[in-house]
């Protein structure tokens, strides 16, 4: 922890004596990464060059996260050295979860290359996740440009769009990315309108329902308030009175009991 403290700060002294001392470069430090992760966001070449001198390398993740395309295709042809994290995952995985987190489309494109995952395995699921985990930038004037959207297209070209879940949570919650896309993080609702749309063309299906709230893409919208997901679902079929759902967790239940009023209109509206 000292040592990732001197290279937050750019206290090259002090960092170059820890490590001499045997301060350990690549050392996990809980939810911060690494002294090597934190001088490739920092973008600080110098602490990289002190770090590597005394062993540190940095994770596959990190290379994806920082957008370095021409270290990661160094990395897959095994011509850099790099680490991964954990027993299981491949580097090809690794570079993939860090660059769509961060919207890097080219080294996205690297990674799935030398992945063969088929269209159902639940992996899919949480990398279009990293594609959602961001905050909106107010300044954007339109979100057909956006590096996370482009990132979240790719994927969709390799996987089934209606996957249910996390791995982590042996898939309890039954959620779709679509459900995601309605209640996950900051997102303009422009941006989750395009996000939903690339997924709806994609094929998602706006009948099924999650475990939890036992609601469908509808019920989430309804219930977090979010009126053009409505407008948007609707216009493209979803059942505005859903006689099949728990009387508890319409549309119309969710809009009234949350108090939505313009969207209790549209789901009136709709439903005549």
């Amino acid at each position: 922890m000292p040592l990732q403290a001197a290279v937050n700060l750019g206290r090259y002294d002090m960092a170059e004596m820890l490590l001499k001392r045997g301060a350990d470069p690549n050392a996990s430090i809980y939810a911060s990464g690494d002294p090597v992760m934190s001088a490739y966001e920092r973008g600080d070449k110098k602490m990289i060059a002190l770090l590597e001198r005394h062993g540190g390398i940095p994770t596959a993740g990190t290379v994806g996260a920082t957008g370095s395309i021409d270290l990661a295709r160094r990395i897959l042809d095994g011509r850099a050295p790099v680490r991964v994290e954990g027993d299981e995952a491949s580097i090809a995985e690794q570079l993939l979860s860090g660059a769509t987190r961060e919207g890097h489309t080219e080294i996205v494109r690297l990674a799935l290359e030398r992945l063969d995952w088929p269209r159902d395995d639940i992996r899919w699921f949480w990398m279009l996740e990293q594609t959602l985990r961001h905050d909106s930038d107010a300044s954007a004037g339109s979100w057909a440009g956006s590096p996370y959207l482009a990132c979240f297209r790719l994927l969709l070209t390799r996987c089934d769009p209606n996957l249910r879940g996390r791995a982590t949570d042996r898939q309890q919650f039954g959620l779709t990315t679509l459900h995601n896309i309605v209640a996950r993080g900051n997102l303009a609702a422009a941006e989750r309108v395009a996000f939903a749309t690339a997924i709806l063309d994609a094929g998602a299906r706006l009948d099924l329902r999650d475990n939890l709230l036992k609601s469908t893409p509808l019920g989430w919208a309804c219930r977090w308030g979010q009126l053009p997901l409505v407008q948007l679902f609707l216009e493209r079929g979803a059942d505005p009175v859903e006689p099949d759902a728990e009387p508890w967790a319409t549309p119309l239940a969710w809009a009234s009991r949350s108090g939505h009023a313009a969207i209790e209109a549209e789901l009136r509206q709709a439903g005549r």
